[in-house]
Parts: C-alpha cells; sequence; structure tokens
C-alpha cells in the first residue's frame, strides 16, 4: 500500500509571503490526504537545532521510509531541508517512491543563474536541472508550463495551479470605490522601484503595506506608509480600492528582473489583495493577467501613467461588479481550491 506525505518543515515566518505560501500548501496536502511527517520536536524553534533535525532525519529516518508519494515544495531554502530533497531522491528508485513539486520559485526565471553556479544542496534544489529529478510538478501558470516545455520537461506531467491559494476563515469585501491604489509585500528598493518613477500630477494615492520601506520618501509624495503585518494579519488591516501587481523596476511594466518574472509567475500578493476584497491591477503582459481577465477581478495596464484615465472611466456600478467576482474567487481561495484541484490533475 503507497502513502502519500509531505515533510513538516518549519518556516521561518516574516512579514511578507514567503512562509506564508508554503504553510498554506502544507495544509492544503494534508486536505488531500498527503500524511504529515514530523520532523522536529515541539517547542523547538532555534533555526541551528531544527536544521540539525532536519539532517538527523536524513541520516537516519529517512532511509526506511519506501513506497511512498512525496510532494515537496521548491525550492528548498535552507542546508537541512535541501539536504532531506537530496537524500530523498538518491533512495527514489529504490526505495518505489514518486515525488511531485509544487514550485514557488524557479531562480532561472527569476534572472537568479548567477547563484546556481555555487556548490552545494541548497543552490542545486534551487535550479531547473532539480525539477528534472521530480515525477510531476505544479507549475504557476500555463506559461510557466510553456517554458517548462521548451525547456524539455513532459508537458504531460505538469499541472497549473492558476493562482496561489491564501488560507483564510472569512474573504472580505475591503475594497471601496476610489483612487487609493494598494502596494503589499517587501517594499525593498530592489522590489518596488517604480515607486521612484510615478508619473507626477496624478490622483492616485498609493498605500505601502510592507516591511523594509523608507517611511520617510513618502512624506508630501503620493506614498503614504500604513505599516507592516503579518501575512495572517493583512487581510483585515489593508485599505483602499484596488491591489497593485507591479514587479517591473520602473513605472512601464515588464523592467528589470522581478518585471520580467511576472510573464511566468502567479504573485502571491494576488492572493492576498483577492481575500481582503480588492479588485487587482496588473501589468498587460503579466502571466496572470489572463486569470484577472477571464474572472473579471480587475484590470490591466502597460504604464502606470495610464492609472488616472482607467479609474475615471469606470462606474461605480463597475466596481461592484469586480468585488462581486473577487469574492468569488476569494472563496475558493481561501479554502484551498486552486491547489487541491491542481493536485487531481497528477
Amino acid at each position: 500500500m503507497r502513502i502519500k506525505r509531505y515533510f513538516g518543515f518549519v518556516y521561518q515566518t516574516n512579514h511578507h509571503a514567503g512562509s506564508k505560501a508554503k504553510e498554506d500548501a502544507n495544509r492544503i496536502f494534508e486536505k488531500n490526504g498527503y500524511k504529515k511527517i514530523n520532523l522536529v520536536p515541539p517547542k523547538i524553534k532555534n533555526l541551528r537545532v531544527v536544521e540539525l533535525c532536519y539532517i538527523f532525519f536524513a541520516l537516519f529516518k529517512l532511509p526506511f521510509i519506501k513506497n511512498s508519494d512525496f510532494i515537496l515544495n521548491f525550492p528548498a531554502e535552507h542546508f537541512g531541508e535541501a539536504f532531506i530533497y537530496e537524500k530523498l531522491f538518491k533512495q527514489k528508485e529504490k526505495k518505489n517512491l514518486n515525488v511531485i513539486f509544487l514550485i514557488h520559485d524557479i531562480e532561472e526565471l527569476r534572472g537568479g543563474e548567477r547563484a546556481l553556479g555555487k556548490k552545494g544542496c541548497v543552490p542545486y534544489f534551487h535550479s531547473l536541472k532539480a525539477l528534472f529529478l521530480a515525477d510531476a510538478v505544479i507549475a504557476h501558470t500555463s506559461k510557466m508550463k510553456t517554458w517548462l516545455v521548451e525547456k524539455g520537461f513532459d508537458s504531460q506531467k505538469i499541472s497549473v495551479l492558476e493562482i496561489f491559494d491564501y488560507l483564510f476563515s472569512t474573504p472580505r469585501l475591503g475594497g471601496h470605490f476610489g483612487n487609493e491604489v494598494i502596494v503589499a509585500g517587501n517594499l525593498s528598493p530592489e522590489k518596488v522601484g517604480f515607486l521612484e518613477t510615478l508619473p507626477e500630477n496624478q490622483a492616485i494615492n498609493y498605500k505601502l503595506y510592507g516591511p523594509n520601506f523608507n517611511a520617510e520618501k513618502s512624506a508630501g509624495t503620493q506614498l503614504h506608509y500604513m505599516g507592516s503585518f503579518s501575512p495572517d494579519e493583512i487581510p483585515e488591516k489593508i485599505s483602499g480600492s484596488f491591489g497593485l501587481i507591479w514587479d517591473s523596476e520602473t513605472a512601464e511594466g515588464g523592467h528589470g528582473e522581478n518585471g520580467h518574472y511576472q510573464r511566468y509567475n502567479s504573485p502571491h500578493k494576488a492572493s492576498l489583495y483577492l481575500v481582503a476584497g480588492f479588485p487587482i491591477i496588473i501589468w498587460r503582459e503579466a502571466a496572470l493577467d489572463d486569470f484577472v481577465e477571464r474572472e473579471g477581478i480587475g484590470f490591466s495596464i502597460n504604464h502606470l501613467g495610464e492609472l488616472d484615465e482607467k479609474i475615471q472611466a469606470l462606474t461605480k456600478e463597475d466596481y461592484e461588479m469586480m468585488q462581486r467576482n473577487v469574492w468569488r474567487v476569494a472563496s475558493k481561495l481561501s479554502q484551498g481550491a486552486y491547489l487541491s484541484a491542481a493536485l487531481e490533475l497528477l
């Protein structure tokens, strides 16, 4: 008899999407019949001790596991996690194991190939090469799937997620019709460089939520820093009219490594905006724009200079229709429906 399993890694919490997506994925794995392998005794929080627990498991317990179907979050973030992955794949054939990767990031698509030349298992389990070890993968979008097929991956072994789930007790209808645009997530300069190039003389107010922002820059500008909150708190904290997904380095979409990445990925912040009740504004060439348009949950633009005119052209009725669609999608996100559906296809 085969057993469906996943590893109970401890993810370091922060005030942007990092750990939330993987923690939610683990809960959805369990909902779909995957049994958790506990790696760390309760109450241990010291990261060095956690890593030692991972190494101990890989060396002394993992060799006894057989006839199992594993689902793994990809990439592995830390040495202990990557060490378990490495040992798992070394015994995969001998122990009759199958492995599915749920992709969270692909370094090559992020422009991170320069980091992959480093030795060791952590860089390896960030790389495209490691994905080829799996029996199947779950990609963010159909455009990411196309890219993987172009790289040589079997299209029959790729399921498409479309959008990350965001487990939350009850989706909100937090948006109000107006010109307040929310920017949530990591606010470091390399992630939100476009804020330095915003068009002048626009009647747009940007409300910023997240860590690593220099609050002094917001004084006397269109930018209003609202604070930093945990992924579980922020859906009830943010307010405004629309959620902006714009990883470009400039006010024009698609510039820089993160801007290019939007052609393929499904940003987790989109799910945050939706469960919080906000229609989405996104770059027109982003992979997720297909989903936004099909579901009627926002609109797309090529340049942030278009925002004034685009918002002014909307009626309150248009906005309320978007909100109803947002609620419909958010209800599914909050229950883990999208990952559950992707798992069923494998």
